[in-house]
């Protein structure tokens, strides 16, 4: 069901970084990897600049080495 909510979050507004930034966050969680770095990408493309949110988000701790992930938060630093 989240998915759903997150689909229609993004189809209402497209440019809203938190919607991608959720879409990352439940790929984490329902173990889907190659989409959470994608998702989470958009989401800081689209103005997502929340270093800490990510660094504390405990779905994120399987991709603290992931190579992508780290130039992510670097990114936004």
């Amino acid at each position: 069901m989240a998915e759903r909510f997150i689909q229609i979050y993004r189809i209402i507004d497209p440019d809203n970084p938190d919607a991608w930034y959720l879409s990352a966050v439940l790929h984490a969680e329902t173990g889907n990897a190659g989409q959470v770095i994608t998702e989470l990408q958009r989401a800081v493309d689209k103005g997502f600049n929340d270093y800490r949110q990510i660094v504390g988000e405990k779905s994120f701790s399987a991709f603290v080495d992931n190579r992508k992930f780290q130039k992510i938060l670097k990114e936004i630093k």
